[in-house]
């Protein structure tokens, strides 16, 4: 991933889960990572790609939920 400058970051920080499993649509009490400090800290970055299980739904709906909150 160094070589072709890939990075991965998920855009929660935590969250609470009542059914353990990778669905998206389970967690409660999202903590939103600061994804604006981390684009600020990586100036080149001109790419994201969500990936989730509703494809993009679900981590793009909180990514723009934090960028809300910013502004």
């Amino acid at each position: 991933m160094k070589r072709e400058k890939f990075g991965i970051c998920d855009v929660v920080d935590g969250a609470y889960r009542d059914k353990i499993d990778a669905s998206d649509l389970g967690m409660q009490n999202v903590q939103l990572r600061d994804m604006l400090t981390i684009l600020e800290q990586h100036p080149k970055v001109t790419t994201l790609i969500f990936t989730g299980e509703t494809v993009k739904m679900v981590p793009n709906i909180l990514c723009v939920k934090f960028l809300k909150k910013q502004t």
